[in-house]
């Protein structure tokens, strides 16, 4: 994790930093959350409809393959990691957040909405994303200052999205995401190749963040088993 933490760290830098600087390992690990990364910081969003849309929305993945070819024209297979959101049924439950707070405890709020990347709009710019973290188990008491409950059908009408596209811009959009899809591809040992048979080749991505469709890799807060989803008010956002 750490190696393929420095890899995006500098991977990223020419889109995030324009004065030559490569960032914090904590701030590129805090961006690829967005993009499937594992990390310690909590998903939440400034734009109460975004976070509506997850709270009322659950994610699903599963692995396929695919017959493909190499630049001999040889077969190949390729393992692909592939999601999407299905809608939710039942009781949702959204959790309105303070940074203020946050902050007196240690626990930093990331705006992620106000780094600017010229002529892009990368997945955490469509989600209005902060990150708050590093978050180790609960999150402190007083941070959390709301909660509500509802059926998840009216958190998709106050929503208002239709598309995953508006909240997961496709790689001709979001220069991040486009990036991490370019990392090369790993060729996995089979158990014929390692009894010395014959078998066509198979590989998967390098760097397993991003599942082949798009718009489909974000952290859910784990409790209960019900759809859920963190979002910050605009009011609160001006005082973090």
């Amino acid at each position: 994790m750490l190696k393929w933490s420095h890899y995006a760290r500098f991977a990223l830098a020419p889109y995030l930093y324009v004065d030559g600087s490569s960032g914090s390992i904590e701030e590129t690990q805090a961006i690829l959350q967005h993009y499937g990364w594992r990390s310690f910081y909590l998903d939440f969003s400034s734009n109460p409809a975004v976070s509506s849309w997850f709270a009322s929305h659950q994610y699903q993945s599963d692995q396929s393959i695919e017959m493909s070819e190499d630049w001999h024209e040889d077969p190949i297979w390729r393992v692909h990691q592939t999601a999407g959101y299905t809608e939710f049924v039942g009781n949702c439950h959204l959790y309105a957040v303070d940074p203020s707070r946050a902050k007196s405890q240690s626990i930093h709020a990331h705006d992620l909405s106000s780094i600017s990347i010229s002529g892009a709009r990368p997945r955490f710019h469509a989600q209005d994303a902060w990150l708050l973290g590093p978050v180790a188990g609960t999150l402190p008491e007083g941070i959390i200052t709301h909660h509500f409950i509802a059926d998840a059908k009216l958190f998709r009408e106050y929503s208002g999205i239709s598309s995953t596209n508006d909240l997961f811009p496709p790689p001709s959009q979001d220069p991040i995401l486009r990036a991490l899809m370019s990392v090369p591809w790993r060729r996995l040992c089979t158990k014929d190749e390692d009894e010395g048979l014959p078998a066509i080749p198979v590989f998967r991505r390098s760097l397993v963040l991003t599942p082949t469709q798009h718009g489909i890799s974000i952290a859910q807060w784990p409790i209960d088993h019900e759809a859920k989803k963190f979002f910050l008010s605009r009011e609160w956002r001006a005082m973090g």
